[in-house]
């Protein structure tokens, strides 16, 4: 083993170093190699450990607590586990603290093919918790695209009224059928005695009703108040049932209770 360097701090632990006769020349310079920088780390003293690579960037760049928490081991915890929580905790703060490019990379990472066939897959496995999610997302949403459909059919009249008229011409007897219905459901739900008792008041209302689409330039219809074929209730065509309001609030009412439509 010539031109090995000899240390003159701990000659006595290197001496200890001893060749096994089985051991190879190359075997042997790494095990001394090996077994010498172990002895000279044993005199050291130890010293704060110096943070390498992601633990080096996490501390400098990081101060919450729970970050730097996961610069120590847990209980049981293997390597592996702990990088992953690492990983985890550092992606979760870098989207807290740039919420827009995270947004941003999101919307291109969810037109991917790769994306697209893994979200398909999940759905596949679980129709449960995607049909929670669904319901959960559409009743925090539902108020803003309300207001926002709202909004854009305020601004878009003629678009609105062409998108009807394909929507009809596709379906040539829809309307026919469901005005049919509606008159025989109102013919039922009206009493013998309405019009002679209140048909003035029923009169008033229609009147009313155009009068106030005439001053205010927003369409008005008559609505019933308790529809007269609900799915839990049918109210009467009778004047205390008759309410006024604007058509597109009463497109998206269409036959729901106050009960149901407020919900």
């Amino acid at each position: 083993m010539g031109g090995r360097r000899q240390s003159k701090l701990i000659p006595d632990l290197l001496a200890q170093i001893q060749r096994q006769p089985n051991e190879t020349d190359d075997e042997w310079a790494r095990r001394y190699n090996r077994e010498r920088r172990r002895a000279y780390r044993s005199l050291k003293p130890k010293g704060p450990k110096r943070l390498r690579g992601p633990d080096k960037k996490l501390r400098k760049n990081a101060s919450s607590p729970e970050v730097r928490a996961a610069l120590e081991y847990l209980p049981g915890e293997t390597k592996e586990e702990r990088r992953r929580r690492y990983q985890k905790l550092n992606v979760r703060y870098w989207r807290q603290r740039n919420k827009e490019k995270d947004a941003e990379q999101r919307r291109i990472n969810q037109r991917t093919p790769k994306y697209k066939a893994k979200r398909a897959e999940w759905i596949a496995k679980n129709p449960e918790k995607w049909a929670e999610m669904q319901a959960r997302y559409h009743a925090k949403v539902r108020h803003k695209r309300i207001a926002s459909l709202e909004a854009w059919r305020a601004k878009n009249p003629e678009r609105v009224k062409q998108i009807r008229r394909e929507w009809f011409a596709k379906r040539p007897g829809y309307m026919a059928a469901y005005l049919t219905k509606y008159r025989e459901r109102a013919v039922r739900a009206t009493p013998p005695w309405m019009w002679a008792m209140f048909g003035k008041e029923v009169e008033a209302k229609y009147r009313e009703c155009a009068r106030i689409s005439a001053k205010t330039g927003i369409p008005h219809q008559v609505d019933h108040t308790y529809p007269l074929a609900g799915k839990t209730s049918s109210g009467l065509h009778v004047p205390w049932n008759l309410q006024i309001l604007p058509a597109t609030v009463n497109g998206r009412k269409h036959n729901k209770s106050p009960e149901e439509f407020g919900a």
